[in-house]
């Protein structure tokens, strides 16, 4: 039986992205059924094939998970089997949702992202691909540019907590929630992005959401950076 597969996104209209790239790729997907609800921010779509995949639409500024939470709330999530969040601002390799999803059901983490190729610009060193290795499991998975979720964990992270309008946070606290409830992160290498289009933190208020996301942590049990960026198994 085929895997299905709710893809949800969010793009700027007013910067270059890839979303085109993005959507054309995610519908190419074969031995996997793949839906798309993508959310349009500073602008409208322009393109058939974007026209094709935007659900929402907001000409003014949406914070990333309020759109993420809007995108989920119209689709029948019962339905699926993993759910994708996306940025508009990565490359994807061929076959990427068959491949991902197989690696994230193969390790059995119910929280997955993929590396980052090396060429790509990073926040956390962890994230970076390990080459010659299948996947990590760890105790971090970036709330970005791309996770993904298995229908177990829906019940644990959904609705996103909107405190963390950008998701700033959220990846020291899911592991707290992976603990308490027994599913399994990790990093998926074996099937990397590029995340080198745009340079991060330029499209959005980096000292406010930084201070947000200190408050927000304040009030949250949750890992240290330390503690996260830690390696508990490898599969090669």
């Amino acid at each position: 039986m085929k895997h299905r597969v709710l893809v949800v996104g969010v793009y700027l209209a007013d910067r270059e992205n890839s979303v085109e790239h993005l959507m054309a790729s995610f519908a190419g997907a074969k031995n996997v059924d793949v839906d798309q609800r993508w959310g349009c921010v500073f602008g409208q779509p322009s393109t058939d094939l974007q026209r094709a995949y935007t659900s929402v639409v907001s000409p003014l500024a949406v914070s990333k998970f309020e759109m993420v939470n809007r995108l989920i709330a119209i689709a029948p999530i019962v339905d699926y089997d993993y759910i994708i969040v996306s940025d508009d601002d990565i490359e994807l390799p061929a076959a990427f949702v068959e491949r991902f999803i197989g690696l994230q059901e193969y390790c059995g983490f119910g929280l997955a992202q993929p590396a980052r190729t090396t060429d790509s610009e990073y926040s956390h060193r962890i994230t970076l691909q390990v080459e010659g290795i299948r996947a990590r499991q760890t105790r971090f998975v970036e709330i970005g540019p791309l996770f993904s979720m298995h229908a177990s964990v829906f019940g644990y992270l959904l609705p996103f907590d909107e405190e963390a309008p950008m998701g700033w946070g959220l990846d020291y606290i899911w592991p707290i929630l992976s603990r308490q409830n027994g599913f399994k992160m990790g990093v998926i290498d074996e099937v990397p992005v590029r995340h080198a289009l745009r340079k991060p933190y330029l499209n959005y208020g980096l000292e406010k959401y930084r201070k947000l996301m200190c408050k927000y942590l304040e009030q949250h049990e949750h890992l240290s950076s330390e503690e996260a960026f830690e390696i508990i198994k490898i599969y090669e």
